[in-house]
């Protein structure tokens, strides 16, 4: 498994059969929590590239990305985000997938 993204999907797609729609419904609430996420990430990132841009121009600088090896853990970091990200809205929209198809099959 190389991503949450991938685990989440293979945990939900074992899972889906025995989850009750009221559960799926809970899970399909995950595309909402992570365009919430999103938007907290993209005010995060403009920050960041603030204070990147600030230690950039300034020979004292800020003192956050000193060197090669600070950035690029806060590009993974920020990448693993995402990854989780997806994760979630995969997730969400199979579960809202999933319960509308058990709804559909209840109505005569």
């Amino acid at each position: 498994m190389r991503t949450v993204q991938n685990a989440m999907a293979l945990m939900f797609q074992r899972g889906k059969a025995n989850m009750s729609t009221e559960d799926l419904e809970g899970l399909a609430s995950l595309s909402d929590y992570a365009a919430d996420e999103a938007r907290r990430l993209s005010v995060v990132c403009e920050g960041l590239g603030c204070l990147i841009d600030y230690d950039g121009r300034n020979p004292t600088g800020a003192g956050n990305f000193r060197d090669g090896e600070d950035v690029s853990a806060l590009v993974f970091a920020l990448g693993h985000s995402f990854d989780v990200l997806a994760g979630m809205v995969h997730v969400g929209d199979e579960a809202t997938f999933e319960a509308n198809r058990r709804k559909q099959e209840v109505r005569p």
